[in-house]
């Protein structure tokens, strides 16, 4: 889901129930952080950004000049399936910037723009296709992980051999009605039997505000 203005974002948040919404990034390793408000703080977070210490996140700023903000991709609102249909969770994708505005080095997003404005200078168009390669184990009593494969099947198998077409179906599911689309799902060849999900390629983004 696209939206340009704030105004269709709380319209939206107001037609889907929505009771919490996470303001997502990535630090300079590429994990995937947030912070999470009540719903009826949107229009403030909206407004503001969303202040945070950047010396919590490694590598990202010294005790002493801590402060960042994020700010929202109006244009990445998703809500996210797996959590409870009442009360639900939507979610944005952030830059992260100065208080003053200023843009922060460790922005992702704002790399990737400045990435792609090279690229476009010299006529090259950036296409982006993820492939995630992944473990299943089995869980103890207790639901913790073990280090006990799900099966012992190889490259393309199907079920019983594959006994994780269920949880592949469930994730390509979910991401499909995350507006993500995907190329393939299959099993790959290796210990604990590496599973594989490929998105289609498509232009990089963010868009380059």
């Amino acid at each position: 889901m696209s939206y340009s203005t704030q105004q269709d974002v709380l319209d939206f948040v107001e037609d889907n129930n929505v009771k919490f919404v996470r303001f997502a990034f990535c630090d300079i390793f590429g994990t995937q952080k947030n912070i999470a408000v009540l719903a009826n703080d949107l229009p403030k977070a909206l407004e503001d950004g969303v202040c945070f210490d950047g010396s919590s996140i490694a590598g990202f700023m010294k005790v002493e000049e801590s402060d960042l903000v994020l700010r929202p991709d109006l244009s990445t609102v998703t809500i996210l399936p797996w959590r409870p249909t009442e009360g639900r969770v939507m979610q944005f994708f952030c830059d992260v910037e100065k208080p003053d505005g200023q843009p922060f080095g460790g922005n992702c997003r704002g790399f990737l723009r400045s990435v792609n404005r090279k690229f476009k200078k010299l006529g090259i168009t950036c296409n982006v296709g993820a492939e995630c390669e992944f473990y299943l184990f089995e869980n103890d009593d207790r639901g913790r992980p073990t280090r006990i494969p799900i099966d012992f099947g190889g490259y393309f198998d199907v079920a019983p051999l594959d006994a994780g077409e269920n949880l592949r179906r469930d994730i390509c599911l979910t991401m499909e009605q995350m507006g993500m689309s995907l190329s393939t799902a299959i099993t790959k060849a290796a210990t604990a039997r590496t599973r594989s999900t490929a998105t289609t390629q498509a232009p990089s983004r963010p868009p380059t505000t």
